[in-house]
């Protein structure tokens, strides 16, 4: 049995002020005219059927993936009481897939990211479905830089393991952090490292024996839960679970100190969209460079972004590598190859009590 797993508990705090806590960049029309949840959704009803999706999301939000997704059962919905990151998401998605689907095959995706290039999308996730089968192994989908992008991480491949109708799995040797421009620039000609996408794929016994030896205090937890699932008790032992855990990502749990990770080399179009930047960059631009949506009036503008809601008119003159987003009262100004330093702000209105209603 193969399913399809959609982490949607993100914040998407880079693309204040359209995300918000409310509403995060998962259910935003960034790119195109539908939101990125949806986008997910419908490439996981390629990949299987219906009730094999399941969404992983905050409680907070499950109305706004009833609203976005109308046909996802509540019982395909997987809730979190408390956000502690990717480990402790994907751990009790596997243990709730167990209980509806045994030892099944899971593909694990973000819900806010961009694909292109779908037929090769299909065959990567097919390749690393055979590969998690036959391998008994933790899969990656390592994806083909096309740039020296600072703001991913990346894998660095070893040795060709097997081949798929022509897509190429390989060991992975180590996962790297984001690197300086200079390493990244040396990353890209070697054909030896790509782009850590956070998509797996894995049988559920696979990870669960992973967390296991590299994150028992987590995998003491899911043990935990489990033995409460369907049970009166089940909600009260998930939170309480789930209060005691760290924080930490399932690359930094697992991935990164597992012995036993392939990676599907993968060369579909695809980009994380975890900034403005990248909203510019994979939306047409006009003759001058310029992104804009909504009220926008521009003179002797270029090269930038410009995002307005629709009551009253945004006009923006002389200049350039900009982004500017209005949203309701609230506006972003910030130079497009600035555009991280939006993190920076958001740190700054949590800690000062005035600020905190507007995220």
């Amino acid at each position: 049995m193969r399913c399809v797993v959609i982490m949607a508990g993100g914040r998407g705090e880079r693309f204040w002020p359209k995300s918000r806590l409310a509403q995060p960049k998962q259910f935003l029309n960034l790119v195109g005219t539908k939101s990125m949840i949806q986008m997910t959704y419908e490439r996981a009803l390629e990949i299987t059927d219906r009730e094999n999706i399941f969404i992983v999301v905050s409680e907070e939000l499950v109305p706004l993936v009833k609203e976005h997704i109308p046909d996802i059962s509540y019982e395909n919905l997987i809730v979190e009481p408390l956000p502690k990151n990717t480990a402790a998401a994907i751990g009790l998605a596997s243990i709730k897939v167990r209980q509806i689907l045994g030892n099944a095959s899971m593909f694990v995706t973000p819900s806010d990211h961009y694909i292109d290039d779908l037929n090769k999308f299909y065959d990567a996730v097919e390749a690393g479905f055979i590969s998690a089968e036959k391998y008994l192994s933790l899969v990656t989908l390592g994806i083909k830089p096309t740039r020296p992008e600072t703001g991913y991480g990346y894998i660095e491949i070893g040795n060709l393991v097997d081949t798929f109708s022509g897509i190429n799995i390989f060991e992975v040797k180590r996962f790297v952090e984001k690197p300086d421009q200079k390493t990244a620039m040396s990353y890209l000609g070697t054909g030896k490292f790509f782009w850590n996408s956070g998509m797996f794929i894995w049988k559920t016994s696979v990870i669960l024996e992973e967390i296991s030896k590299h994150m028992p205090e987590l995998y003491e937890a899911l043990m935990e839960i489990e033995e409460n699932l369907g049970t009166d008790d089940e909600k009260e032992t998930i939170f309480r679970e789930f209060n005691r855990l760290q924080s930490i990502s399932i690359d930094y749990g697992v991935m990164e100190k597992s012995s036993s990770v392939l990676c599907v080399r993968s060369d579909f179009v695809w980009d994380d969209i975890g900034s403005w930047g990248a909203v510019y960059r994979l939306n047409e631009k006009d003759e001058n460079g310029n992104f804009t949506k909504g009220n926008v009036v521009t003179f002797d503008v270029t090269n930038s972004l410009i995002w307005a809601d629709n009551v009253g008119v945004v006009a923006v003159s002389s200049v350039e590598n900009m982004v500017i987003v209005k949203e309701g009262d609230n506006v972003l100004v910030t130079k497009l190859d600035k555009d991280q330093t939006v993190r920076e702000l958001i740190k700054i209105m949590k800690e000062k009590d005035k600020y905190k209603k507007y995220l």
